[in-house]
């Protein structure tokens, strides 16, 4: 069939538009071109692209507020389309800058859809390229690689037979017996703790309320520690004798289920706290094994000025975790306290325990990194294992010692299987098994166990912030923060809390002004001693040498630990001096760093870190090949599988003696490799420290 004549022109009309709009494109193109908006358009792009990568560059290390970079490319973005149009309607020539011949006379309609046009392609590309930043921005610190479903713990239903055993009163008119009250509400909460079939709240946390006093108020503490019922109770102790008494409250309801008061001699004290005990399980109708029967009539000691010796000992450990300097001091005290109450009572198995673990902290914190020191550990620990074989406290220690002094994980674990078996509600076997996991690896069930223990003591500092320290590997800044506020809204007071919460902005978003709040706050002020090694740090990241040398000058210590990387003060000294431009101070103290780092590591010569420090001094003092040797000797240490959370520290610090050696292209394969990887490498780590310059 023919197509009809009014077909045929229809079809030459359709043919005639396209090719006159062909024709217009061309000559709009043409236009673009002879009126240099492309010149203009490319010359724009390179030079915002130069801006934005000064200022991303200079302003952080200024602590100029992110919106400042922010606002900046807003305003590159809307200066986009107006060059684009002042390009179209101007054109440079001898004299002058002048208006195009179409522009300078009266605009016609074909002008004006074009110059629109021209503007509205400037939009586009404009919103294009801040859409663009904006997904892929610096400061957004997406995690990288890492994903985790593990949330941060979240409140949930009390359980029914769920206990917080809350700080007794202490009535007597001695206020030095303030620690034979802790000492009995210590042990009903210890007892309790050992029936499985009831959730019992760690003494940590319960403890925070402590000054409290008659202001209590039983159902808001309740639902802060997830539990449904609370036990609380006052001692009074009078020469010879000793009053106690105690209340059970159904905190979601504030009705009293039960309360005693017991009036007997002091020796019967360990009875009394049995007795309240068992009432305790039998009012919350919690089954009762043969074995945790027994386990709960066991007595720790018969001497009561041991066990206050052992209650200042595990307070003062308790307290260091909130010391934002050096917490050997504390833990030396605690040492002496313990061994007091052992050679007060050799068969006080718990004050034994303690006593190893304290000297698992000095060895593995670095205080005292010997061998005498670990064997003090293992002779405190046998002398619990010769009194109580079987008892929770000595598989508790062995834990312990297994994990910080010998890094035998599969030792450690099959300990804690024993603990959790007698003391199912222990926060600590959760906790350790949870870095177990992080040194292996397993960074989901870390995060899983972490929260486990913080189920049973949601108020224990250490394990708060074990559990960030996970989330700031993982890049979780958001879930991080939110878990330092909410310990903020109960603790605001903390120094060492504040500090931890303003490191997160330094790696979230390189930003250092929190830190400096925190670090030149009247209570830092107080406590200048323990904050000069933080301010020094501060003052390096903000380039600010001056106030780098006084605060290095106002500490006291010899040697800076800085998470068993042990340097001399000889090693800030010369890396200040090199900012400064002194290179013959420099030279001379990185020399004097040199033979502090070489004697360590000839003294542990398996440590790596010991190497790593060696290494990075070699670095400084211009040792381009021993440096990398020092490196490569630091790798061979901590092999892939061994542990997984040192592998990647000393990994990071390699970064870093490759920088300083100039081995730019292994740095940058490092760090990708590390990107990937639950690790340190963040955005604030590479915008601030000038290793990565």
């Amino acid at each position: 069939m023919r197509p009809s004549s009014a077909d045929g022109g229809r079809d030459r009309s359709t043919l005639a538009r396209i090719f006159r709009a062909r024709e217009q494109l061309k000559t709009f193109l043409q236009e673009l071109k002879s009126r240099r908006v492309y010149r203009v358009a490319l010359g724009y792009i390179v030079a915002g692209w130069v801006v934005v990568q000064v200022a991303t560059t200079v302003l952080p290390t200024f602590a100029v507020p992110v919106w400042v970079l922010q606002t900046l490319i807003i305003l590159l973005a809307l200066g986009f389309p107006v060059a684009l149009v002042l390009a179209w309607a101007f054109e440079w020539r001898a004299g002058g800058l002048e208006r195009t011949e179409d522009s300078a006379t009266a605009m016609g309609p074909r002008v004006n859809r074009r110059l629109v046009l021209v503007a509205a392609f400037g939009v586009l590309i404009g919103a294009v390229a801040v859409a663009g930043y904006w997904r892929w921005a610096p400061w957004k610190a997406r995690p990288v690689a890492v994903q985790t479903n593990a949330p941060v713990a979240a409140a949930a239903p009390a359980p029914e037979r769920s206990i917080a055993v809350l700080p007794f009163t202490n009535l007597s008119t001695e206020k030095e017996n303030a620690f034979f009250t802790d000492g009995v509400h210590d042990e009903i909460l210890t007892d309790l703790a050992k029936v499985a079939d009831l959730k019992v709240i760690s003494r940590t946390s319960v403890m925070s309320y402590r000054e409290a006093g008659e202001q209590r108020n039983l159902p808001e503490i309740a639902r802060a520690l997830g539990v449904a019922n609370v036990l609380e109770g006052s001692v009074q102790r009078v020469a010879g004798r000793v009053r106690v008494t105690a209340q059970l409250i159904d905190a979601r309801t504030d009705t009293h289920l039960w309360a005693d008061k017991y009036d007997r001699d002091l020796t019967d004290v360990f009875a009394i706290q049995s007795e309240i005990a068992n009432a305790i399980v039998t009012q919350l109708r919690a089954k009762l094994s043969p074995r945790e029967q027994a386990a709960m009539h066991e007595r720790s000691t018969s001497d009561m000025e041991a066990y206050d010796l052992y209650l200042r000992a595990k307070e003062l450990r308790e307290r260091s975790y909130s010391n934002l300097g050096n917490r050997g001091a504390a833990n030396l005290e605690a040492v002496t306290l313990l061994e007091q109450a052992t050679r007060r009572d050799p068969a006080f198995v718990r004050a034994w325990c303690l006593l190893a673990r304290v000297h698992d902290t000095l060895y593995s914190m670095r205080n005292d990194p010997t061998s005498e020191r670990r064997a003090m550990a293992e002779q405190a620990i046998e002398s619990a294992a010769r009194l109580q074989p079987n008892s929770a406290e000595v598989h508790l220690a062995r834990a312990w010692h297994a994990y910080n002094a010998a890094r035998d994980f599969e030792t450690a674990r099959k300990e804690l299987a024993l603990v959790i078996r007698d003391m199912p509600n222990l926060a600590e076997a959760y906790e350790l098994t949870g870095y177990i996991d992080r040194r292996e690896g397993r960074e989901e069930d870390s995060n899983r166990n972490l929260q486990r223990a913080l189920e049973l003591d949601p108020r224990n500092i250490a394990i708060i912030l074990g559990f960030r320290n996970n989330l700031t590997r993982e890049r979780r800044f958001a879930d991080a923060a939110k878990l330092l506020d909410g310990v903020l809204a109960w603790k605001p007071d903390d120094l060492l809390v504040r500090y931890e919460r303003a490191r997160i902005d330094q790696y979230w978003r390189a930003d250092l002004r929190p830190v400096h709040a925190v670090l030149y706050s009247s209570e830092a002020e107080a406590n200048l001693t323990n904050v000069a090694r933080q301010r020094m740090n501060l003052a390096l990241l903000e380039r600010d040498y001056a106030t780098a040398e006084k605060a290095l000058a106002a500490s006291s210590e010899a040697k800076f630990d800085s998470n068993g990387y042990v340097r001399s003060r000889t090693y800030f000294e010369g890396q200040i001096a090199l900012a400064q431009g002194d290179q013959n101070r420099a030279q001379a103290s990185f020399g004097n760093a040199r033979l502090d780092a070489e004697a360590a590591a000839q003294q542990r010569p398996g440590d790596a870190k010991a190497w790593i420090v060696f290494g990075e001094v070699n670095a400084l003092f211009g040792n381009k090949a021993e440096a990398l040797r020092n490196a490569e000797q630091a790798l061979s240490l901590t092999p892939e599988g061994r542990d997984a959370l040192d592998r990647i520290s000393v990994l990071e610090k390699v970064v870093v003696i490759y920088c300083r050696t100039g081995e730019k292209d292994r740095a940058l394969q490092l760090l990708e490799e590390l990107a990937e990887k639950p690790s340190a490498i963040c955005y604030g780590e590479l915008r601030l420290w000038f290793d990565y310059d």
